[in-house]
């Protein structure tokens, strides 16, 4: 079970198939075989915004430097690009 530390405190994210932490993590992203992507708040440790930009497992994900967009790679080798400023209401 793969174990990942966010805001001092760990963190288990079995059921996931992907985590993604920007180069300001006050955030990170998840991406699960279920098809939906999860947008968490690093420092509390809830989920802020889920999104389903695709109906196939999420493979891999990667946030930009600048944490505005998101890019996921799905089972049915198809690339999935999020603007995560306006998919969370606002700047990261």
């Amino acid at each position: 079970m793969p174990k990942y530390v966010a805001g001092g405190r760990p963190l288990w994210l079995e059921p996931h198939s992907t985590v993604s932490v920007p180069a300001l993590p006050s955030f990170f992203a998840t991406g699960s075989a279920d098809s939906v992507i999860g947008i968490w708040d690093a420092d509390e440790l809830i989920c802020r915004q889920t999104l389903s930009p695709t109906e196939s497992l999420i493979r891999d994900l990667s946030i930009s430097h600048d944490g505005q967009l998101l890019v996921a790679s799905t089972e049915d080798d198809v690339m999935e690009l999020v603007c995560l400023f306006s998919a969370r209401g606002g700047a990261p």
